[in-house]
């Protein structure tokens, strides 16, 4: 900028011309900035978002672990408390490891 308001030198078209560009340089800068933050909120929100359905997907797996159990406990056939619980094959080998 100081190279422009020295070639401007006494002109005052060029004068002001020099403080045109600095304001608008200045208002890119906040764009930027606005636009950084905008960014900045829509990652959060996709972070918060993923780990509300993380939870929801860890809650709904730890109830057919539960139903899975209960079912065995009441006396049930594995077969049947797969039925019920709809537990997968991955849940159920995680549930024999406990």
């Amino acid at each position: 900028m100081q190279e422009l308001e020295i070639l401007a030198g006494d002109e005052e078209a060029l004068k002001e011309m020099v403080t045109k560009v600095k304001e608008l340089s200045k208002e890119e800068e906040i764009e930027l900035q606005c636009e950084a933050r905008m960014i900045h909120e829509w990652n959060m929100q996709a972070e918060r978002q993923a780990g509300i359905e993380q939870g929801i997907e860890q809650g709904i797996e730890q109830k057919t672990m539960q139903v899975y159990r209960n079912c065995i406990d009441q006396g049930m056939s594995e077969e049947e408390a797969r039925s019920i619980s709809g537990i997968s094959d991955e849940m159920l080998a995680e549930v024999r490891k406990k």
